[in-house]
């Protein structure tokens, strides 16, 4: 990376990306933009901060903080990938950031922000579009129909050390016939058409007994969401925090009877899982289930 430092001020030029971006401010008000190669070839490391801002601020906006003590500070995320585009910045947060509503509503208003309209414009088309999807996602009884449906989902190939196939999942379902554990297999849909798979458990601790090994106090006599994937070609779509959110709704109708928690657990690797299932409320227990983190949610 190259970088340009001047008195408040820092820009940056990524050569392996062939991007631009600059920072400017301090505590009370901080700003870090997207900019041209032009607006970066006139930036002088001799420049004051406002000689540099005048230049800097002709660029796209990605991220501002403000705590100049006329109010509350606030944080302003105008690209969510802002951390993402500029490792290299000295990012300042001072308060809470702005939901994506009031900042979609400023970029509209202000002009300063137009740079920004037609990327938010393009976000929100998209973050609509998807509310409407999952108002189709559901689950489905797994049956003769739509068995083989099912068990012909997959994961990504990077994906496959972390969830069992869906043969092995219907499989373990099958198993436990005439024990005290449960399993409710189902398919996940998008209104028709199966985009993932399911498996909500009861007291899945009992089927630990077959292969000699100590179950996690989690689950015994509780719930769990045993398996869940979303096939390759759905990912990123926000389906499989809606299908915990339905079995969630789902074990609240209490089918096994209650119970104090309903359990999930992750492969340490899987990073998404983890932020996945901590933003849902799920929390670390203390426990391994295997070589699994345990979470845990108070029903």
């Amino acid at each position: 990376m190259q970088f340009k430092t001047g008195s408040g001020w820092k820009a940056c030029f990524d050569k392996e990306r062939n991007y631009y971006s600059a920072q400017y401010g301090g505590i009370m008000a901080y700003h870090l933009y997207e900019i041209s190669k032009e607006q970066f070839d006139k930036l002088d490391e001799k420049m004051s901060e406002y000689e540099a801002s005048d230049i800097i601020c002709k660029g796209r906006h990605l991220y501002m903080s403000v705590d100049d003590r006329c109010g509350p500070p606030y944080s302003i995320a105008f690209d969510n990938e802002y951390r993402k585009l500029c490792p290299w910045a000295n990012i300042m947060g001072s308060g809470r950031l702005w939901p994506e509503e009031l900042t979609d509503a400023a970029v509209e208003i202000f002009e300063s922000e137009k740079n920004n309209r037609k990327q938010r414009r393009e976000k929100r088309e998209k973050r609509e579009k998807q509310k409407e999807d999952l108002k189709m996602i559901h689950l489905e009884k797994i049956d003769h129909k739509n068995i083989w449906d099912i068990m012909d989902l997959k994961v990504k190939r990077d994906q496959r050390e972390f969830v069992a196939s869906n043969v092995i999942s219907i499989v373990d379902a099958y198993a436990t016939i005439g024990t005290k554990c449960h399993a409710f297999p189902f398919g996940i849909y998008k209104d028709k058409k199966p985009v993932g798979f399911l498996m909500i458990g009861y007291n899945e601790a009992v089927m630990y007994d077959v292969y000699d090994v100590k179950p996690p106090e989690a689950l015994k006599n509780n719930y769990s969401i045993w398996r869940l994937m979303i096939d390759k070609r759905y990912q990123g779509r926000g389906y499989g925090k809606k299908a915990i959110e339905l079995a969630l709704d789902f074990i609240r109708i209490w089918p096994c009877g209650k119970a104090e928690y309903c359990e999930i657990s992750f492969e340490p690797e899987n990073t998404h899982a983890r932020d996945l299932y901590s933003s849902m409320g799920f929390v670390e227990n203390g426990e391994m289930d295997g070589e699994e983190i345990v979470m845990v949610m108070k029903l």
